[in-house]
């Protein structure tokens, strides 16, 4: 990302935000200039890790007296990407306990299989993929909706901080993807 292009966090910190970034990294790293205007970017190679880390700013943020700076808190997430590897509960939620195929279903039997390379992950998961096998493609629906759900609720959680505080009817809540 070029520097002469102004990025929403440049534009809000030139308006007197203060402009914070938790992300899961990949394709927004601050490598490629998606750290642009944010006075924190903190990326998290742990999808958990990246929300509690922007909960925890946002708690700080709307702790602060109402005639504070105002905020910009980006939380970004892959959940809801591939390789589909929601936490347990998530599975619990969704996937059929009878499934017996091959699909790699938890990111601790994917990096067992693959390492901790994101080209190599993908590759082994979709390698386990039989997109012939019915139940397979089955499966793949059912932990890509376990990724949903877990998204889904760290999103309220922040969703629940701002009502909490008091702050839900002031603040301005974008969601924008890439699905």
């Amino acid at each position: 990302l070029s520097d002469d292009i102004p990025t929403l966090a440049t534009l809000l910190r030139s308006a007197g935000y203060r402009t914070e970034a938790y992300t899961g990294g990949g394709n927004v790293r601050a490598e490629f200039g998606f750290d642009q205007g944010f006075d924190v970017y903190e990326v998290s190679a742990e999808q958990k890790s990246s929300f509690a880390r922007a909960e925890a700013a946002l708690r700080r943020l709307v702790a602060e007296p109402e005639d504070a700076e105002p905020f910009f808190l980006f939380a970004h997430t892959y959940r809801i990407h591939d390789p589909y590897v929601p936490p347990a509960e998530y599975r619990a939620m969704f996937c059929d306990p009878e499934y017996s195929g091959g699909v790699i279903s938890s990111r601790e039997e994917l990096i067992a299989a693959a390492g901790e390379s994101y080209e190599n992950r993908h590759q082994v998961y979709w390698d386990s993929v039989d997109l012939d096998d019915p139940a397979d493609m089955r499966h793949l629906v059912d932990l890509y909706d376990a990724g949903i759900r877990c998204a889904d609720d760290q999103v309220g959680a922040l969703l629940a901080i701002l009502r909490e505080s008091g702050r839900d009817r002031r603040t301005l809540v974008v969601l924008t993807s890439d699905h």
